[in-house]
């Protein structure tokens, strides 16, 4: 039973928090390899695999289909945030072999991290199959992919900043290790930038091709209630329009939020949507106690709130986030066992967008409007604001940019900077970076050259449309 034939067939249930469970089990620092490492909760691959293996036993026990890897924060860029030469491997039993962390590349260990993360969930597949209550049902590894902790699109703000191709090889090792694990799924979760979520996916399809191999992929942003991904204000549909041809098998929401305040985002999804969606709450809104987060829905109460989801929404897939039990699954499982995800007719026009926005392709009520002044051939503000010495005058870009977009009520720029003067390559993408930052519309592309449009699609946070006669 692949996982790709089972969606739709009745609602798939994913496991609940890893985080919450591992707290559980009050860890001494020794088993993260020192106090500094206690936040690299996937190192538990290598010292307490089989507590992980009973976590996920206990998921599976109480009806999930899939269950996550150990991994979300096994990539390179993460790895990196710890100094690994002051690491105790002392508590650690089940490193292989050939690999000494403390002197390893990140590539290396990454590597490991994931082969290992996905054994341990195949084996707790395993166990549960060869138990005698074991009822049949599909089940499934799903390697788990949170965000690097760097930002890719274009922001002030005191982030870590990496560029597009930096993040693609950071996630192809990630999935190198998924895939040599035994992954049936990919789960991109927790995604706060969308020109990230770009570049993972485009790691993923570079090691797949590697591989010879292809793994479904379901892809979850973390929205706000309202509907917007928060570091960059990402509107749900224009974060699923700029990944929705990219391959990907399911899209959907997880993490921020608890399942009530995700009611209009899974309203929307379910109008425009054309993949199965997947929906994945906190156990409500975190609060502090005695200086700890805590979550406080119960499972009954959360499987009452995201039965709708299925029944009315056509949800295919839904699981537990932050604060998320074993009892949250198993009410979930029980609330919703057998249903069939109801049937939904999402929005057949074609979308493009931006980093905030979507624009529909649809003449059917006057022609589509298109704003052109951003051009070197075509205004000499621009031209002298691109071409002139010195640094470009992003100033006055941005001002005929707002012209058009917040003063006309033009929804598409065209962005044109073939150019006699200056390199088309170098300018056309650090031009798109820099103007997308706070842009309401969707970009169209335009330049001769290939090369000038491949860098600045990685440049570009949304689905542009492409203008060029070299195509």
């Amino acid at each position: 039973m692949s996982f790709k034939s089972e969606l739709g067939k009745q609602v798939l249930i994913l496991d609940g928090a890893m985080g919450t469970m591992v707290q559980n089990l009050e860890l001494s620092d020794a088993a993260f390899g020192g106090p500094a490492f206690k936040m690299l909760t996937d190192l538990l691959v290598f010292s307490r695999p089989e507590d992980l293996e009973g976590i996920h036993l206990e998921y599976l026990r109480v009806g999930a289909n899939l269950i996550e890897t150990d991994t979300f924060g096994a990539s390179p860029l993460r790895l990196k945030e710890f100094d690994f030469s002051k690491f105790d491997p002392s508590d650690l039993k089940a490193i292989p072999n050939q690999l000494d962390i403390k002197t390893c590349s990140l590539e290396s260990l990454t590597l490991q991290l994931n082969i290992e993360g996905c054994r341990i969930a195949k084996r707790a597949i395993e166990k549960y199959r060869a138990e005698s209550d074991y009822d049949g049902r599909p089940l499934y590894v799903a390697g788990s992919i949170g965000p690097s902790n760097y930002v890719v699109s274009s922001t002030q703000a005191n982030l870590n900043k990496g560029t597009f191709d930096q993040i693609v090889d950071n996630f192809y090792y990630q999935v190198l290790g998924l895939i040599e694990g035994g992954a049936d799924v990919l789960l991109i979760e927790t995604q706060q930038d969308i020109l990230e979520t770009k570049a993972i996916i485009e790691g993923a399809n570079k090691a797949f091709a590697e591989k010879k191999t292809r793994l479904p992929m379901i892809v979850q942003a973390t929205v706000d209630v309202f509907s917007k991904m928060q570091i960059f204000n990402t509107d749900i549909h224009a974060a699923y329009t700029t990944v929705s041809g990219m391959g990907i098998d399911v899209f959907g929401i997880n993490c921020n939020v608890g399942p009530k305040e995700m009611e209009t985002t899974v309203e929307k999804l379910s109008r425009f949507c054309r993949h199965p969606i997947s929906v994945v709450p906190n156990a409500g809104q975190p609060i502090s106690e005695d200086g700890q987060t805590c979550y406080k829905l119960s499972p009954e109460d959360m499987a009452n709130l995201m039965e709708p989801f299925v029944r009315e929404h056509g949800v295919a897939i839904v699981g537990g986030c932050c604060g998320t039990t074993p009892a949250h699954i198993k009410a979930l499982r029980e609330k919703l066992n057998g249903v069939i995800p109801a049937l939904r007719q999402p929005d057949e026009k074609i979308y493009v967008s931006g980093p905030q926005e979507v624009s529909a392709i649809d003449s059917s009520k006057g022609l589509l409007r298109i704003g052109e002044r951003l051009n070197v051939r075509g205004s000499k503000l621009v031209q002298e604001a691109v071409e002139s010495e010195g640094e470009i005058s992003m100033q006055v870009l941005e001002e005929v940019v707002n012209e058009q977009v917040r003063d006309l009520g033009i929804e598409i720029i065209d962005v044109c900077m073939d150019s006699n003067i200056v390199e088309t390559e170098d300018v056309l993408p650090k031009i798109i970076h820099g103007l997308t930052s706070d842009f309401k519309g969707v970009m169209c592309l335009d330049s001769f050259s290939v090369e000038a449009l491949e860098k600045a699609i990685k440049s570009y946070p949304g689905r542009p449309i492409i203008n060029s006669i070299s195509l």
